[in-house]
C-alpha cells in the first residue's frame, strides 16, 4: 500500500508542477461525491445505500488536435472520500456498517466546449474513469450500538478489488477563471472481491468548482 500512495503522491506533483509545457489549460477541481451502491448475495438483491464525501486535485485539458479547435482531452488525479453508515439488515438481520474509503480517482473525459460569451463556456464531456482504491475501513455492529463487532482495516484486496472502471458524464459551466461541473458515473466493473457479498457496484454523482489558472479566451465572431 505505501508504494501505490507513493506512486498517487508522484503523480499528483507531475501533473501540477509539469503541465503548462502542453497542457492547454489546468487548474484545481473539488466539490462534494455522493455514492450509491448496488448490492446483491447470490442473486438476493440488497439496499441501495449511499456514502457521501469530498475531493480534490489537479485537472488538466489538452488539444486533441488543431483542426478540431472545439475538442479536448480532460484528465485528473482526484483524491477522494466516501464515507457512510447504513443499513445490511437485508444481509445480516440486525446489523448496520459504517464504511471508510479512500480513492484515487483518475478520469479521462472526452470534451467539447462551446463559446458563449467572450470569457464564458458550455462544456459537454464523456469518458472511462479509473477509481484505485488507497485505504479505509469498514465497521460492523448491530442497532444502536457503538462497540464494532466486525472491524475490516484493509477492504481493498480482502473485500473490494483494488481498481474499477466507470463510465462518466457530466457537463461544466466555466466563467473567466472559474468552472461550476456536475457529472455521473456509471459502474462498468464489479467492486466487490469476495462472497459476502457477491455484487457492490458503486455509482458516482460529483458536483464541484474548477478553478483554472489560464482563462479561456473566446475570439468574437465578426460578421460578414
Amino acid at each position: 500500500m505505501k508504494n501505490l500512495i507513493k506512486i498517487v503522491v508522484a503523480l499528483f506533483i507531475i501533473i501540477t508542477v509539469d503541465t503548462s509545457l502542453s497542457a492547454q489549460h489546468w487548474g484545481i477541481d473539488g466539490g462534494y461525491t455522493l455514492t450509491g451502491i448496488q448490492q446483491s448475495d447470490n442473486g438476493t438483491s440488497g439496499d441501495f445505500n449511499l456514502l457521501s464525501g469530498a475531493y480534490l486535485g489537479p485537472q488538466l485539458e489538452f488539444n486533441l488536435c488543431k483542426s478540431l479547435p472545439a475538442y479536448s482531452i480532460t484528465t485528473a488525479a482526484l483524491f477522494e472520500m466516501r464515507a457512510g453508515r447504513y443499513n445490511i439488515d437485508w444481509e445480516k438481520y440486525g446489523y448496520t456498517a459504517s464504511r471508510v474509503l479512500y480513492y484515487a480517482v483518475i478520469p479521462v473525459h472526452f470534451t467539447y466546449h462551446k463559446a458563449l460569451t467572450t470569457n464564458s463556456n458550455l462544456l459537454l464531456f464523456a469518458g472511462p474513469t479509473a477509481n484505485v482504491g488507497i485505504f479505509g475501513y469498514t465497521n460492523e455492529h448491530a442497532y444502536l450500538e457503538t462497540t464494532t463487532e466486525n472491524k475490516d482495516k484493509s477492504p481493498f484486496g480482502d473485500v473490494l478489488n483494488r481498481v474499477d472502471l466507470s463510465f462518466g458524464v457530466g457537463a461544466e459551466w466555466e466563467y473567466a477563471h472559474f468552472g461550476f461541473k456536475l457529472n455521473y458515473d456509471f459502474p462498468i466493473t464489479n467492486s466487490a472481491k469476495d462472497s459476502d457479498p457477491t455484487t457492490y457496484r458503486q455509482h458516482n454523482l460529483r458536483m464541484g468548482i474548477v478553478y483554472n489558472f489560464k482563462v479561456r479566451k473566446n475570439t468574437p465572431k465578426t460578421e460578414k
